[in-house]
């Protein structure tokens, strides 16, 4: 993800970043009420080079739950639901022509998907690593900057359980900020290539984009929400979006702690509830 600062860097500069989250999801549906908590320790080592930066996203999860949303991608429940709605044509029609095959069919009737692939209660082990490169525009004034980023994800986690989405991807993506002394907003417009698909769904390329909107509240203290939306990368689904809600502070020149709370709103599939928290800390 592309954070646009637009301050000129000098000499190359090795950085690193090690954040700590947990969140905590609730589901209800006609199958059962279900609960999971995603704990992730995410790696960030970089290097800044004049106006380039270029780092690498190493994110290990430990999950408790038989059910959850990860990586914001098709879930399995989010897939048993179109399923089990398509006719008995539609269905020999999608074995026909899809990777999807008759145990899958009958998986996602029997169970709407509310357990993971290997009906673990946990898991645990690396998602998929993310590697990006940005470029830092020139400002434009004090209060506007840019940046154009160009990043990779790898396919390293195991998708099977929920640790990752089991594709490559390339992406594209700019970001830019406007700010002022109350207050910011950081606009981000990204598009990603399907470079290898998973198993078991037809993934195409897709947009994604982000507005970030904070209020300085008091010295380090913001007050923000966010909006996200993604289209769809498959037939399955329509386009969705979500918001979250934040309080973050800044202390001791390195650390940056947040709570935050992220609204699905009625996207099947999706979380009713998940609030968190998270503690990062720059060197």
């Amino acid at each position: 993800m592309v954070l646009a600062t637009g301050q000129a860097r000098g000499a190359p500069q090795w950085e690193f970043a090690v954040s700590a989250e947990r969140a905590e999801q609730a589901f209800a549906s006609e199958y059962d009420a279900a609960e999971a908590t995603i704990d992730t320790i995410t790696f960030t080592p970089g290097l800044s080079a004049g106006n380039w930066q270029f780092s690498l996203t190493m994110p290990w999860q430990s999950i408790d739950g038989s059910y959850f949303v990860n990586n914001l991608y098709p879930n399995l429940a989010r897939t048993c639901d179109a399923l089990n709605e398509l006719s008995s044509l539609e269905k020999l029609i999608l074995v026909r022509n899809t990777g999807f095959t008759v145990q899958d069919l009958q998986y996602c009737s029997d169970t709407g998907g509310r357990v993971t692939a290997s009906g673990q209660d946990s898991v645990s082990g690396w998602n998929d690593f993310e590697l990006f490169a940005n470029y830092y525009l020139p400002p434009v004034n004090e209060f506007v900057s840019g940046s154009l980023g160009l990043g990779y994800q790898f396919d390293n986690g195991d998708a099977t359980e929920g640790l990752g989405n089991g594709a490559q991807l390339a992406m594209v993506e700019t970001a830019w900020l406007f700010r002022s002394t109350h207050a910011s907003l950081l606009t981000t417009l990204g598009y990603r290539f399907v470079v290898s698909e998973p198993s078991h769904y037809d993934m195409q390329d897709h947009g994604y984009a982000a507005l970030d909107a904070r209020w300085h509240i008091w010295r380090q203290l913001d007050l923000g929400i966010e909006y996200s939306y993604q289209q769809t990368d498959n037939d399955l689904f329509s386009d969705y979006d979500y918001f979250t809600y934040f309080v973050g502070v800044q202390f001791g020149g390195h650390w940056n702690a947040r709570v935050f709370t992220v609204d699905y709103g009625d996207e099947a599939g999706f979380p009713e509830q998940e609030i968190g928290a998270s503690l990062a800390y720059y060197f």
